[in-house]
């Protein structure tokens, strides 16, 4: 990410290719308009693959839910 190597020093620019915002993990899979079609795929994937399993449960895909650390989101068992 250009976010994470210009604070590091190997990136001339924060920015994204998009021009819009600094290009952050967050940017790239939640909001960049380049990356529309992949985060559609995303996040159609993720449910079908929660609401193939055995809850009757409709997955409520959020930013705290994409981004938190692995086995600490209460809301996926």
């Amino acid at each position: 990410m250009n976010d994470d190597g210009y604070r590091t020093g190997i990136s001339d620019t924060s920015l994204c290719s998009c021009g819009e915002e600094k290009e952050s993990v967050e940017h790239v899979l939640l909001r960049c308009g380049e990356n529309e079609e992949a985060r559609t795929v995303m996040l159609n994937s993720l449910s079908d693959i929660f609401e193939s399993g055995k809850s009757n449960q409709k997955l409520d895909i959020t930013e705290s839910l994409l981004l938190a650390p692995y086995g600490q989101s209460n809301c996926l068992s």
